[in-house]
């Protein structure tokens, strides 16, 4: 059983931004025109719509997720540096 329509239009979904709806495929799903920011406009169905949003969401994660660990390994090297530095000053 499906849901309730969503209307996407005027939509940013990943790359695509929806235009209009512009009928049905052949499995009963409707169909959307979208603009890629390409500049190619393609239909595209309200799962593909679904699942390019998740695909955005999972990428913009991935990207937080890179930037904790780089921050996490230069702070490691900045204790590490300090470290060293205060023993050395010690045996100085």
């Amino acid at each position: 059983m499906r849901g309730k329509k969503i209307n996407w239009s005027n939509v940013t979904q990943g790359k695509l931004t929806v235009l209009r709806e512009v009928g049905k495929n052949k499995h009963g799903s409707i169909l959307w025109e979208c603009l890629c920011s390409c500049g190619a406009v393609v239909n595209k169905s309200s799962d593909v719509l679904k699942a390019e949003g998740d695909v955005a969401k999972w990428e913009g994660k991935a990207k937080v997720r890179f930037w904790i660990i780089v921050s996490l390994f230069l702070l490691g090297l900045l204790v590490g540096l300090v470290s060293h530095l205060n023993i050395l000053c010690i045996n100085a």
